[in-house]
């Protein structure tokens, strides 16, 4: 038997290495494939779902798994630690540690101890030098085991000296462009100046002592071969003074003393090379249109800037504070981390160019941030919410299944696997790992219960801690081989494309349109993605770039699953947005920004934070800060409760009127299901009613314990109560059918109602017989790409008419639709009447694109044709278009986005015949009420809305559309009163909507109100067109009432500058930033010989050239009459000549389309 054994060990070990090299392959294969899918996930419109990243994430971790078997068989058959434990010159209790705290107790080692001199030499040289280094560093980690930091660092001090070492050196950064590193070619040039230095100066210095010496030494008398020798040297010496010796002397040190000088000089001019050399190869690509004619003359208007900036770039003094000598300027102004590390790779000069000048362009913005920054540390309003939150995930994790052992290993502060420490920024600010200058920035968490205190008793801790707990506790519950593996690995939510979105179009108010899930990290040629780099051509970036927004590092992931970690506790979008607010603070004033990774910018978190419905404007970015306090909270709570009370008031009239009826058994599953809902909302209602009265005396004040815990119990109450409020979305209408015979929805307008996306709606018959617009009357969609492209995402959003709000979801150019609440619609889409149907339930309205769940679905998709007409969806830039699939018809383009309230209206598929229009009810005779509101005149803003704003008036129905009669009123009552032209357009308007209203209502109190507003409006827009007739300001106006050629109509848009023309071209930017994004102005007389545009260009004037197009200055003087024609976004004349409007019905004779930059100007000029 023992000779079997025998035989039988070399086999086990052979089995042992096969094995362990099958591990090493298979794991090499998933980390490949892991890569390889995270770059789509990572890439533009990436589709790919949860599912496949877990499963790619599981294989890694089995073949991980294996691995580790693997490695311990092969320390079993006696064939070697491969962790490097079994080096004979460890000591006992470094060999016993486990492989992951052993290499993480070396690599602390060598960083205390610093990097190893490079030696040249020979082969024996070399390894003598590693051995010796590798001794020195496991004497330095024997002592980090004892836990003696100090000694330790002791050590590394002495052991550094006689090593050669660099103690504690940071890696600097990187300017690498097409894999040309310009860093490391121009520190190789200037140590090799540096070293010339020294081995100058050395040489001077042993000529000085041995100078020193000689005139030192005592006289003795000379002999004959000493004079010979003299004399034969001085017949080779130049001819020139002879020196002596206190002379010489001098001279030397002299020569000592100015060469440093002459080394920096030239390494100066070294770096003056490196910036020319830059310029000329940024000059070739502009030759090559690599770079354009703007962006080249820019680059020229700033190249003082620029090449500073560049200096400093490949200079790269990571980590220096004062004066530097080569750069010949102060850096590094962070009292504790000196000058930030940037790395910086791209494939191109250009993309260089543009990364710079970026940059320069955002400082005053860079240094309005720092100030944000401040105040939001200083002023207090987000630390309660902190409190807040992190309290709630305390609550969270208590109630979980291994909700004491995690709190027990926070508090221990290492992974119960291996004893790796927790937490990236709790460990990197740990006292004992801080080198002697910073340890007062020592953290005190580990000490006072770790992570876990934090959590038990938020407000004991500051700010600076809070965020960092916040950062790592995101680390202990995602799963990653990057974090240590914890009780909590795994429990957070992957990533969802929703949660990814980043900007790439605003509207005028800076609110996002469009955005992609580029995170507009720079993707370099050879594939690979540089995370510290912008990548210049990312939508999201060109952007950022035009509003000046400082940008740096891409939109943070870290932050996204910050506000996952906040969201799966249950956080309310006020918490998350503390949270935001608080990691961009702590990034920009307490990061190690001597780190590879880079900090994220205000926008690169904040455009993050929108996802998760934080309110952001790129436009005004600090805006939403004011919103994020405690007070804030509870006056919106407040309104919630109000609405949630009043609702459940009216529902329950509702569900009383049909308990003592005999309903069919679906609304008695309904009436059971509303009955709950409708007490959780009141109790929820009555609860935060009753909180807000006691904790608003203290909102401004720090809350403590007991206020933190009433204060979530709030906002707990106000999701259970928005929750009832979805069961009865989903149930009313069951009810409402029953009482009113029919679905009570039916003819009602989602948008108009102010319905959220995704709500439930009752469909009980298709809709027929909307008008189609002329840009719409399309037959073909976009053209299909080419090839395999990455799906790109952007916003469809249209404004509510009675509101603020607006709905918006994501739309794919590969028909892929992303709802709010996270639904993925992909596939074909069936027609049903003018709006269309999706197969897993939703209906997507054809005239505004407002997308509701079908609540009726099972009911309604029986009914439907057996052979629907089908349509795909796809976008483009400013469109959403349905197009008919296999079949003739019309394209239905619905545009991205609308500057306007009016109802857009789809193409009418051919050969669709539209249902009769109904019939028109007659008014009823006026009682002596209405009768009295005729006489008091209802086109008194004020006096309409204490008329209609009743709600007993109309039930549950909602009073949007008298909001949207509110809102034209107002826009009236701001006219001027002696624009008599302009009054009668706006009350055409309002009377064209109110009598829309009033012959559609079915409320009759309502309908005649409105009707009386509609023929008052009528009677006052005769009166003043019939005054603006009567008006005759010059002898031109016999035509204004008739139509008028187009050198007239160019004569009255023209209007003639009276002021300064500094003065003059202020107020008409003005006009032109309050007419919104695409408002424009035609300036003639102000240059000689040609013509200059004013355009607002996404809310910022811009004034341009008309013969070139070029981006030119504002005119600052005029040498004669200065005149220009002022239009809206519509291409019509702002405050027009009422001659215009009187010409042509409807002021078709304001409308100038054709006057465009760039467009014949013969008949203008």
């Amino acid at each position: 038997m023992r000779d079997t054994l025998a035989r039988s060990a070399p086999a086990e070990r052979l089995d042992a290495m096969a094995e362990f090299a099958t591990a090493a392959q298979g794991l090499a294969e998933a980390f490949t494939r892991r890569a390889a899918f995270q770059e789509r996930i990572d890439g533009a419109g990436s589709s790919a779902d949860t599912r496949s990243a877990a499963a790619h994430a599981q294989a890694l971790d089995s073949a991980l798994s294996r691995f580790d078997a693997a490695e311990r068989r092969m320390e079993e058959v006696g064939l070697g630690d491969l962790s490097g434990r079994d080096d004979p010159l460890l000591p006992g209790e470094l060999s016993e540690l486990p492989a992951p705290r052993f290499l993480a107790l070396m690599e602390r080692a060598g960083q205390v101890l610093g990097s190893p001199a490079v030696v040249v030499g020979a082969e024996r040289e070399v390894r003598e030098a590693a051995d010796t280094y590798r001794a020195a560093t496991i004497a330095v980690a024997a002592e980090l085991l004892q836990g003696d930091e100090s000694s330790a660092r002791a050590l590394a001090a002495d052991l550094s000296e006689q090593l050669g070492t660099s103690r504690e050196r940071l890696p600097g950064g990187a300017v690498v462009v097409g894999g040309h590193d310009l860093t490391v070619e121009f520190w190789e040039t200037a140590r090799d100046l540096q070293e010339g230095l020294e081995r100058d100066l050395e040489q001077l210095r042993a000529r000085l002592d041995r100078r020193i010496q000689e005139a030192n030494a005592p006289k003795t008398g000379r002999s004959v071969r000493s004079r010979v020798s003299d004399w034969f040297g001085m017949r080779s010496r130049p001819v020139g003074p002879v020196l002596d010796a206190a002379e010489e002397i001098e001279e030397i040190r002299d020569e000592i003393a100015a060469l440093p000088a002459d080394v920096l000089r030239e390494q100066r001019k070294h770096l003056a090379d490196v910036v020319r050399h830059i310029e000329r190869r940024l000059e070739n690509e502009y030759r090559q249109e690599l770079f354009d004619e703007r962006e080249w003359q820019d680059f020229r208007a700033d190249r003082d800037r620029i090449r500073r900036r560049l200096s400093r770039l490949i200079v790269e003094p990571t980590g220096h504070r004062g004066h530097h000598d080569l750069l010949s300027r102060s850096v590094g102004a962070h009292p504790d981390f000196g000058a930030k590390r940037q790395d910086i790779k791209v494939d191109t000069y250009s993309d260089l160019a543009r990364g710079v000048m970026g940059w320069i362009a955002a400082k005053p913005n860079r240094h309005a941030e720092k100030e944000l920054a401040l105040r939001v540390q200083s002023e207090g309003r987000v630390e309660p919410l902190l409190d807040v939150l992190l309290t709630r995930v305390h609550t969270h994790v208590r109630g979980l299944p291994d909700g004491p052992r995690m709190l027990a290993e926070m508090e221990a502060g290492v992974s119960h696997a291996d004893g790796t420490p927790l937490g990236a920024c709790l460990r990197h600010f740990n006292g004992r790992n801080l080198p002697q200058e910073l340890v007062h920035l020592a953290t005190t968490v580990g000490d006072r219960g770790g992570m876990a205190g934090v959590l038990r008793d938020p407000a004991a801790f500051g700010f600076r801690d809070k965020m960092m707990v916040l950062h790592d506790l995101m680390e202990y519950f995602k799963a990653s081989s990057h974090y240590p593996k914890t009780y909590g690995s795994g429990l957070l939510p992957e990533d969802t494309l929703h949660d990814q979105q980043a900007t790439v179009l605003v509207d005028a108010a800076g609110r996002r349109t469009h955005s992609s899930a580029h995170r507009g990290q720079n993707v370099l040629g050879d594939g690979t993605r540089h995370p510290s780099t912008r990548d210049e051509h990312a939508p999201s970036t060109v952007l950022a770039r035009a509003l000046r927004i400082p940008v740096w590092a891409g939109q943070s992931n870290t932050a996204m699953r910050m506000f996952q970690l906040a969201r799966w506790a249950g956080a309310s979008r006020h918490e998350i947005a503390a949270e935001a607010w608080g990691i961009f603070a702590f990034w920009r004033l307490h990061y190690d920004h001597r780190e590879r990774l880079a900090y994220h910018t205000l926008h690169e978190t904040m455009d993050v934070a929108s996802n998760f419905d934080v309110p952001y404007s790129l436009t005004d970015r600090a805006a939403g800060l004011a919103d994020v306090s405690v007070e804030a909270a509870l006056t919106e709570m407040e309104t919630k409760a109000a609405d949630l009370a009043l609702l459940a008031t009216q529902v329950g009239r509702a569900v009383r009127v049909l308990s003592g009826r005999e309903v069919s058994e679906r609304v008695e599953e309904a009436l059971d299901e509303l009955d709950p809902a409708i007490r959780t909302m009141s109790i929820s209602a009555a609860e935060i009613e009753r909180g807000v009265r006691t904790l608003r005396p203290r909102a401004t004040e720090r809350l403590t314990g007991p206020d933190v815990r009433t204060f979530m119990e709030l906002l707990d109450h106000e999701r259970t109560g928005l929750a009832a409020l979805r069961t009865v979305e989903q149930h009313a209408p069951v009810v409402t059918t029953a009482l009113q015979g029919g679905s009570r929805e039916h003819g009602l307008d989602p948008r108009a109602e102010g319905w959220e996306t995704g709500r439930g709606i009752t469909l009980m018959a298709p809709r027929f017989g909307l008008l189609e617009r002329e840009q719409e009357q399309v037959l073909t969609g976009p053209a299909p790409r080419g090839g395999k492209t990455t799906e790109e995402f952007r916003s469809f959003s249209r404004p509510y008419p009675h509101a603020s709000r607006s709905y918006r979801y994501e739309v794919g150019t590969e028909g892929t639709l992303v709802l709010p609440d996270g639904s993925v619609l992909t596939g074909h889409w069936t027609r049903f009447g003018d709006d269309f149907l999706h197969e897993q339930g939703f209906v997507l309205r054809g005239d505004h694109g407002w997308i509701g769940r079908v609540l009726n679905w099972d009911e309604l998709r029986a009914v439907l044709p057996a052979d629907p007409a089908r349509y795909s969806l796809t976008a483009d830039e400013s469109r959403m278009y349905l197009v008919p699939v296999g079949q003739p018809g019309r394209v239905v383009a619905l545009p991205l986005a609308e500057n306007h309230t009016a109802t857009d209206v789809p193409v009418a598929e051919e050969g669709t015949e539209p249902a009769d229009a109904p019939a028109l009810t007659p008014e009823p005779a006026l009682t002596e009420e209405a009768a009295s509101l005729e006489q008091a005149g209802l086109l008194d803003p004020e006096r309409f809305r204490q008329q209609t704003t009743d709600p007993t008036a109309s039930g549950l129905r909602s009073l949007s559309r008298v909001a949207d009669l509110d809102r034209l009123l107002n826009e009236y009552g701001r006219i001027d009163a002696d624009d008599h032209a302009l009054r009668a357009q706006a009350l055409d308007r309002l009377a064209e909507r109110a009598r829309a209203y009033a012959t559609t209502t079915k409320d009759e109190t309502r309908g005649r109100v409105v009707g009386q507003l509609a023929e008052q409006a009528e009677a006052r827009a005769t009166r003043y067109r019939r005054q603006a007739e009567q008006a005759s300001p010059d002898p031109m106006d016999t035509a204004s009432t008739g139509p008028l050629g187009y050198r007239e109509r160019i004569a009255l848009a023209k209007r003639t500058w009276q002021g300064p023309v500094t003065e003059e071209v202020a107020r008409l930017e003005r006009l032109l930033l309050e007419a919104g994004p695409g408002a424009r102005s035609l300036v003639l007389g102000a240059v000689p010989g040609d013509q200059v545009w004013a355009m607002n260009i996404m809310g910022e004037i811009r004034w341009l050239e008309q013969s070139t197009a070029q981006v030119t200055r504002a005119p600052q003087t005029a040498q004669g009459v200065v005149k220009s024609i002022d239009l809206d976004p519509q291409a019509r004349v702002i405050k027009p000549d009422p001659r215009l409007l009187a010409a042509e019905a409807g002021g078709g004779a304001a409308r100038f389309c054709e006057l465009v930059l760039g467009g014949n100007l013969k008949h203008v000029v």
